[in-house]
């Protein structure tokens, strides 16, 4: 590893990731931490795979270069080589990784130049691919310096995930970057009401993020059917897309709720929707990291429902305090406290302005860089 690195010059680090093409978690992530680093310490490049993304502009905005890694198929070991030449070219000090085939690849790619790699673990289940890439993801894990997690119990999971070389993990937990979050005026949440259907008697739910099995959309939406029995001006938003949209919508229709369920597909508004419904549910069903859509929720001040499953009680949401956390998979009872919250506008209140100051305080942009760039020097033996 070197050891040798000049303090007046920019430490040079290559963030690899599989995909741009959705402002997702990580992207959002990156991004952050491009806009608020001290550029004059820092350099930061982006390498990714796949076709171009519009998100490639809003990374040269702040002055930050993504390199494209030549079309191969999905696992080719010349990535290895793309990546060294990248990091010879650039001069890059520390390499830094995000999901299976970039972590990879790239801590092959940086035991051979001796620098540094960061793998980055961002809360989603450990990748589902075959036996090979499982056991690659596994052995490549001893070749990397320090695994980022962005929760506690994302690092308990990963660490039962490898039967060695437990002992590198850290968490960074995930953070907002509060600068690029706007109000809207009472007229803009009007025009949006509007368009939706909605009018000023609708309570609503929301909850925004990915289609997949472990958000448990279907515990949501038969709390909701009981809910609107006795609530019939509820509706609920749901904001995504993904594999078990189809199957939400035929549950839906169903439960002869779909007049009062609204699907909108993938957004890159939602900051604007969080500011128009009266409370956000998240189901999801397995330990992951704090989810932004969740952050973005509590930094609104929308009071927040989660589960115990997703392990942010311990890290996040304090039950009754700055948001509701029950158990996972239980419809009648989430039903129950999304019908407290309907009626008892103070709670709502208290518990909204208490996660408001939850994500200023502890889970701001400043925060999360501040941690970032202090493992950068670290690992790059610059004290």
């Amino acid at each position: 590893m070197k050891s040798h690195i000049n303090k007046e010059i920019p430490l040079r680090v290559l963030h690899i990731i599989e995909y741009l093409n959705q402002f997702g978690g990580t992207p959002r992530k990156l991004l952050m931490l491009c806009r608020n680093i001290n550029r004059r310490r820092y350099k930061l490049f982006i390498a990714r795979y796949g076709q171009y993304s519009c998100l490639e502009k809003m990374f040269s905005d702040c002055m930050t270069q993504v390199i494209h890694l030549p079309y191969r198929k999905k696992w080719n070991a010349l990535f290895v080589l793309d990546i060294i030449s990248i990091c010879h070219r650039n001069k890059i000090n520390v390499i830094a990784t995000h999901f299976a085939r970039a972590n990879i690849y790239g801590a092959i790619a940086a035991k051979i130049l001796r620098i540094p790699v960061i793998a980055h673990e961002h809360g989603l289940p450990r990748n589902s691919g075959t036996t090979t890439v499982k056991t690659l993801d596994m052995c490549t894990a001893l070749l990397r310096d320090i695994i980022v997690c962005n929760s506690n119990a994302v690092l308990e999971k990963t660490k039962a995930a490898f039967l060695f070389n437990r002992n590198n993990l850290m968490v960074i937990h995930n953070s907002l970057d509060l600068e690029s979050y706007k109000y809207i005026d009472d007229a803009q949440k009007e025009s949006i009401r509007s368009n939706l259907g909605l009018s000023h008697d609708n309570f609503i739910f929301g909850f925004f993020g990915s289609f997949i099995k472990q958000r448990d959309h279907a515990t949501l939406i038969e709390a909701f059917r009981l809910v609107h029995q006795n609530q019939p001006m509820t509706r609920l938003l749901l904001v995504g897309d993904g594999e078990t949209r189809k199957a939400m919508q035929n549950l839906v229709n169903s439960l002869n709720v779909a007049d009062s369920v609204i699907f909108l597909g993938y957004r890159k508004d939602i900051a604007n929707f969080h500011q128009i419904i009266g409370a956000y549910v998240d189901t999801t069903s397995i330990a992951s990291g704090f989810a932004f859509t969740l952050m973005e929720a509590m930094y609104y001040s929308v009071p927040v429902i989660t589960t115990m499953e997703m392990k942010s009680g311990d890290e996040y949401v304090t039950n009754m305090y700055n948001g509701i956390v029950i158990p996972p998979k239980n419809p009648r009872l989430l039903a129950i406290w999304m019908t407290r919250l309907i009626k008892d506008r103070t709670l709502a209140r208290k518990v909204g302005y208490a996660a408001h100051r939850t994500i200023r305080e502890s889970y701001n942009a400043n925060v999360f860089v501040d941690r970032m760039t202090s493992l950068y020097r670290k690992i790059a033996r610059v004290y």
